[in-house]
């Protein structure tokens, strides 16, 4: 009898342990599952994460390249500006140049007019004296062809000796030329002012 009693307790506890044991095989099923399921959910975070490390990789490639890029341009708008700097320079150079030559044109143009016509009008507002510099080769020339052609006309001299001129040479020694230097000046600015024509028949 007791045998009997106890092989219908191992029996139930078969049964139990049975049906305990396809429980646990039911969540085993489900937790395999799952492991799959985050196995594939990993995986695909891997990939996005792999995507997501190459598209940051990119990015600071192009970053950098764009800051190389914004450095040469940096560097090439420097040396445009500098370049622009000196054409300017050059610029205001080539005009005053170009200033200057024009009023020697004007003034060898005026000064052939009056040789060839006593009577004409002389314009000399045309001619800036600030732009008229020439050398004194050139004023050595002027004095010639005014001898020549014009020998009672006011001289316009330059002192060979002028401190201005030729800062070497002795200012002191050559006190008539000043003084005609100046006289011919003065002739010369009151000639301007007034716009004075020089009397016909003098050659």
């Amino acid at each position: 009898m007791k045998s009997l009693l106890l092989y219908c307790d191992f029996k139930k506890y078969l049964q139990s342990s049975a049906t305990e044991i396809e429980d646990l095989k039911k969540r085993l099923s489900k937790s395999e599952s799952e492991v799959a399921r985050l196995k594939d959910l990993l995986e695909d975070q891997d990939v996005e994460l792999l995507i997501a490390s190459q598209q940051q990789s990119e990015a600071t490639e192009t970053n950098s390249k764009l800051q190389s890029r914004i450095e040469e341009l940096t560097a090439e708008a420097e040396v445009a500006e500098t370049k622009l700097e000196i054409t300017n320079s050059r610029m205001k150079f080539f005009k005053g140049q170009l200033g200057w030559a024009q009023g020697i044109v004007i003034g060898f143009e005026t000064f052939q007019a009056w040789a060839l016509d006593h009577t004409c009008t002389i314009d000399l507002e045309a001619v800036n004296a600030k732009d008229i510099v020439p050398s004194n080769s050139a004023m050595k020339e002027i004095a010639t062809l005014e001898q020549d052609l014009m020998p009672d006309a006011p001289r316009i001299t330059r002192l060979e000796h002028d401190p201005f001129t030729n800062p070497k040479g002795n200012a002191h020694s050559n006190g008539d030329d000043a003084s005609r230097r100046k006289d011919s000046l003065s002739s010369a600015s009151t000639l301007e002012a007034k716009n004075v024509v020089p009397p016909e028949g003098k050659d």
